[in-house]
C-alpha cells in the first residue's frame, strides 16, 4: 500500500523524459539512476523566515497582498513542518486577505490551497470553484480542484482539471507530479513511476527551496519503495536527507525505507528524528507499532502519547 504525502492528483500518454541540469549516474541497466539534487540558494533561507518577510510588510488592515504573500510562505512552512499550527497561520492570513478584497482570486486560491493541504477537501473544492467561475485558466485554482477531487476519490472530474492543467503548463513540475499520482491511484504503476521522475527532473530545474524539492523526491522513493525498488527508493531518501534534513517527512520516508530493509533499529531512529522536528501522524503510528513489538513499554507509552495528543486522523471531506 502506497504511504501517501498529504493531498496531492490521466493522460494516456506519457510525456517524454526531460534531461534535467543535474547529474544522473547509472548503477547498470535496470537500476534506477542515482540523483544528485541541487536545491537553488535564495536570500532568504526558509519558509518561515519568507513568512515573516512579508508579515513585516504588511502596511494595515487593508493590505491584503502582503496577507497573501506572507500566507503562501506559512503555507509552505506548513507543508514542511506538518505542524497543524502553521496550517492555522496561512488560513488566518488568507482569511484577513479575503477580509481586506472580498473579490481577490489569489486570496480566495491560497484558502483553497491552505483548506487542501490540511485535508478539509469539500471547503477547498468549493473555494477553487469560486476563482474558476470568474477565471477558467487559474492554474492554482485546477491544481487545487484537482487534488481534492482526486483524494474525494472523484477520479472522472480530477481527470477534466488535470486535462487543465496539462493544457496550461504541460512540464510544470506541479502538473507532472499530479500526473504521476493520478496514474498511481488509477493503478498506472508504470505511468507513476515515469511522470515521478519528470517531475524531479523538471522540479530539480526550477530553482526550489530544499524543502520544497525534497518533496518530489520523497514521493517518488515512495513510490520506488511500493513497487519494491529498495534500492531506487533508498538513494532518493538519502538524497532528500542530505539537502533537507528539517523536513520530518524525509526522516519518515527514511523510516519506511529501513523498515522495508528489515533494519528495525534505523527505522525507529528515523521516525523519532521526524517526531523530534514535529508530531507527524505516520511516524507516531509506525512506533507506536514498533514499540509495542519490541516490548518498549516507556518509549510505547510516550509515542502513543503524543499520537492521543494530535485526535483523529483527519476524515475526507
Amino acid at each position: 500500500m502506497l504511504r501517501k504525502l498529504p493531498a496531492a492528483m490521466v493522460i494516456a500518454a506519457l510525456l517524454l523524459a526531460i534531461p534535467g541540469i543535474w547529474a544522473l549516474v547509472s548503477t547498470g541497466d535496470d537500476a534506477p539512476p542515482t540523483i544528485a539534487l541541487t536545491p537553488a540558494v535564495d536570500g532568504v533561507r526558509s519558509a518561515d523566515a519568507r513568512a515573516a518577510f512579508w508579515q513585516d510588510r504588511i502596511a494595515g488592515p487593508t493590505d491584503w497582498l502582503n496577507r497573501v504573500h506572507a500566507g503562501a510562505a506559512q503555507l509552505e512552512a506548513a507543508r514542511q513542518s506538518g505542524d497543524p499550527a502553521d496550517y492555522e497561520a496561512a488560513l488566518a492570513f488568507a482569511d484577513a486577505a479575503l477580509l481586506a478584497n472580498p473579490t481577490s482570486d489569489d486570496a480566495r486560491t491560497l484558502r483553497a490551497a491552505t483548506l487542501s493541504s490540511a485535508h478539509r477537501f469539500d471547503e477547498a473544492l468549493t473555494e477553487a470553484r469560486t476563482v474558476l467561475a470568474s477565471d477558467a485558466n487559474a492554474f492554482q485554482a485546477h491544481a487545487v480542484a484537482g487534488d481534492a477531487l482526486l483524494e474525494l476519490g472523484r477520479y472522472d472530474e480530477a481527470d477534466n482539471h488535470l486535462d487543465a492543467l496539462v493544457r496550461l503548463q504541460p512540464q510544470a513540475p506541479a502538473v507532472l507530479s499530479r500526473l504521476a499520482e493520478f496514474a498511481w491511484d488509477t493503478d498506472d504503476t508504470t505511468g507513476a513511476l515515469s511522470y515521478g521522475e519528470q517531475a524531479l527532473l523538471r522540479a530539480n530545474e526550477a530553482g526550489l527551496s530544499s524543502g520544497e524539492l525534497s518533496f518530489y523526491a520523497i514521493r517518488l522513493a515512495r513510490f520506488r519503495l511500493d513497487t519494491g525498488d529498495l534500492t531506487g527508493a533508498a538513494d532518493l531518501a538519502a538524497e532528500a536527507l542530505r539537502i533537507a534534513p528539517e523536513v520530518p517527512a524525509v526522516h519518515s520516508t527514511v523510516g519506511f525505507v529501513r523498515l522495508a530493509e528489515g533494519r528495525s533499529a534505523e527505522a525507529i531512529d528515523a521516525f523519532e528524528a521526524a517526531v523530534a522536528i514535529t508530531p507527524l501522524r505516520e511516524a507516531l503510528v509506525e512506533l507506536v507499532t514498533l514499540h509495542e513489538t519490541n516490548g518498549d513499554v516507556d518509549a510505547l507509552a510516550e509515542a502513543a502519547s503524543l499520537l492521543e495528543a494530535l485526535g483523529p486522523a483527519p476524515e475526507v471531506g
